[in-house]
């Protein structure tokens, strides 16, 4: 009796474990790949073959792919959508399951309100089907400056092939590294573009666990720029913001602070204004070309990006006599030459606050990531001088019983 019993367990744990055991989905193939031409105009185009395994898959997490893009820059082409059942029906996507939203990052910033979302709601889902789709973004010249990408290779499910295409002109320096991974890529010449592609075999599985590495140092990833270097890269980040309008901003911070008596009152008092009545818009600098609206404009619009809102706090410093620069800062497992914009991971002011240097974020509050990563991060002003800075301990209080 007892064997049985135990017999029955055992058979219930194993088929639990096998359950857990096996993935909700399988990447079959993804292809994407980047193509800067000549004029500056750029395409990036994604095909994947995706099949589904479990109900949650089905219904909840692959149900409905999200394409973001500019549509005053860029055009979105669908060159494929369908679904192959199981038992090899092919069902097309219908027209009305393309549907147009506002990305809702943007659902609160309307100079950003030009942006769209194409949702892609796949149909005719069925246990073993297989979802197939490839879409091109095409951009038009001078929206995005460069050829500049930090892509996360790995997905939420098994990738069993993976292949990664850059093409850019011959005459453009390209700089390019592919974390976490031995493959090395083949490079060719072919009509006047460079071409350089890797060929990636049976991905694990990205880990859907909170409180992952921030530079996602552990998993494989893709970086690449045309910018030629890291001066080359700041000094252009640098040309874009010289037009920058702060008339507005200086007269204000310099009026809400003339009750100020010492630097540190200063900056509470600005920062405390930021962070109340200036709202934190999370659309992403790459969705909007990096283009910014001059800090005058953010202020008026009570709302604004990481990098603009950062801009902002720094005029409103400098107009107080309170001297500050702009840093940026990158993974630190990343090439320099490698690394565009994308690979900026935070923005922070690097500010002389009564006669001791410190370190400001418009957008965080306490304890700054650049101040106890240490040496997970490189850091940088914008004249290309590297920071080191002395990682603080970070103290948790315990809670009184």
């Amino acid at each position: 009796m007892n064997k049985s019993i135990n017999l029955i367990i055992f058979l219930c744990l194993w088929m639990q474990a096998a359950l857990f055991a096996q993935s909700e989905a399988e990447f079959g193939k993804i292809a994407k790949s980047w193509t800067l031409n000549p004029d500056g105009s750029q395409e990036f185009r994604c095909s994947q073959e995706l099949t589904l395994f479990t109900h949650t898959a089905m219904n909840s997490t692959y149900g409905e792919s999200f394409i973001v893009y500019n549509p005053q820059y860029q055009e979105l082409k669908i060159h494929e959508s369908y679904t192959k059942q199981k038992d090899g029906t092919i069902i097309r996507t219908p027209d009305n399951a393309f549907v147009e939203v506002l990305p809702s990052l943007a659902a609160d910033a309307p100079a950003f309100n030009q942006l769209k979302e194409m949702v892609v709601v796949h149909t005719g889902l069925d246990l073993g089907c297989t979802i197939y789709l490839d879409y091109s973004i095409v951009t038009r010249p001078g929206f995005y400056p460069e050829l500049d990408l930090l892509e996360t290779v790995q997905q939420t499910s098994p990738v069993k092939n993976c292949t990664l295409t850059i093409s850019v002109p011959a005459s453009k320096p390209l700089a390019y590294q592919l974390t976490n991974q031995s493959v090395q890529p083949t490079r060719r010449t072919v009509d006047g573009q460079q071409c350089v592609e890797w060929n990636l075999r049976n991905l694990p599985a990205l880990s859907r666990e909170a409180y992952t590495p921030q530079n996602k140092s552990n998993i494989v990833r893709l970086t690449a720029s045309t910018y030629g270097s890291q001066a080359a890269l700041l000094q252009a980040m640098q040309q874009s913001w010289q037009e920058n309008v702060d008339y507005e901003a200086q007269a204000f911070a310099q009026y809400c602070t003339e009750n100020c008596t010492n630097d540190q009152a200063k900056v509470d008092l600005l920062s405390q204004y930021l962070g109340s009545r200036v709202a934190n818009s999370g659309v992403p600098a790459r969705w909007l070309g990096y283009q910014l609206r001059d800090v005058d404009t953010a202020l008026r619009s009570a709302y604004a990006t990481n990098l603009e809102k950062s801009l902002l706090y720094c005029s409103m410093l400098n107009a107080v006599e309170v001297p500050a620069e702009l840093v940026v800062t990158f993974p630190a497992d990343l090439s320099e030459a490698a690394c565009g914009r994308e690979a900026i991971t935070a923005y922070y002011l690097k500010a002389e606050v009564d006669g001791q240097t410190r370190y400001l974020s418009a957008t965080q509050k306490g304890l700054l990531p650049v101040e106890w990563r240490g040496a997970l991060d490189r850091v940088v002003t914008l004249a290309g001088t590297a920071l080191t800075i002395d990682p603080k301990p970070m103290v948790v209080e315990e809670k009184k019983q």
